[in-house]
C-alpha cells in the first residue's frame, strides 16, 4: 500500500480569531478510533479536475510564450544581420525546441484525460454520471 494511503489529510479554517482566520491542516493515522469518513464526494475527481485544470493552464501559458516568441523574432533586427531574427540559426533551433517540446502536450493531457475518466467510470461500475 502507498504510505499517502495510510494517513487521512484533514483541513479547515480556524475562525476563532475572525480578524486572523487561519488555514489548518493535519494528519491522522487510517485507521484512527473514533472517526469515520462520508464516501459522499470523489477525492481522485476533485484531484484529476484540478489536475487537468492547471495541466491545460499551463498548456496555454506555453503556446502562448511560443506565439509571441514567433511574432516577436519576425521584427527583431541586429546590427550584424541584415534580415531579421527570424532568419537566424540559433533563433531558429530555439523555436524549433519550443515547438518539439509543446506539441506532444497536448495529446499527453488528452491520454491523461482519458485514462482518468476510463479509471473513475469502472469504479463507479460503468456509469460516468454517478
Amino acid at each position: 500500500m502507498l504510505v499517502i494511503l495510510q494517513w487521512r489529510i484533514l483541513g479547515g479554517m480556524d475562525t476563532s480569531d475572525p480578524q486572523a482566520p487561519k488555514i489548518v491542516h493535519a494528519f491522522m493515522p487510517r485507521d484512527s478510533e473514533g472517526y469515520s469518513s462520508k464516501e459522499s464526494w470523489d477525492v481522485l475527481g476533485i484531484f484529476a479536475w484540478a489536475l487537468m485544470g492547471f495541466g491545460n493552464i499551463y498548456c496555454a501559458m506555453a503556446q502562448r510564450a511560443l506565439d509571441l516568441t514567433v511574432e516577436t523574432v519576425k521584427k527583431k533586427t541586429s546590427l550584424g544581420v541584415s534580415r531579421s531574427m527570424a532568419y537566424h540559426p540559433g533563433v531558429q533551433q530555439g523555436v524549433a525546441e519550443m515547438v518539439l517540446e509543446l506539441e506532444g502536450v497536448g495529446p499527453h493531457l488528452d491520454q491523461v484525460a482519458q485514462e482518468w475518466v476510463a479509471a473513475w467510470t469502472t469504479a463507479r461500475g460503468g456509469s460516468s454520471r454517478s
